[in-house]
């Protein structure tokens, strides 16, 4: 299974879980994600996947991968193009800070 297959399934999971245990859970949750104007239409994708998805696992990804942008919006933490671009920690230093810095680093 691809990166962006694994990606995809552990976004859209908890939501399909939520959405058979707790719907009023998975409601509030969207509350807070979203905010309230638009909690009720991520929970009902959130069920849609869920009735979607049993009738043919297969199609998990393509259903995902349609409401990507929801998705994303959802779930990701990182709003960057390139994820692992590093950070910029201690980029602002003086020279001899930043000559001390990796050392230091060293002994964490």
């Amino acid at each position: 299974m691809t990166a962006p297959r694994i990606a995809l399934i552990s976004a859209v999971f908890p939501v399909m879980v939520l959405s058979v245990i707790d719907a009023v859970k998975l409601q509030d949750r969207m509350v807070k994600r979203v905010g309230p104007s638009e909690a009720q239409g991520a929970s009902g994708e959130g069920s849609m996947f869920t009735k979607a998805v049993p009738k043919d696992p297969q199609q998990l990804v393509s259903v995902a991968r349609d409401r990507l942008p929801l998705l994303s919006r959802l779930y990701s933490t990182c709003t960057s193009t390139i994820e692992n671009a590093g950070h910029r920690f201690g980029e602002a230093l003086p020279a001899g800070d930043k000559q001390a810095l990796t050392p230091f680093l060293a002994t964490l």
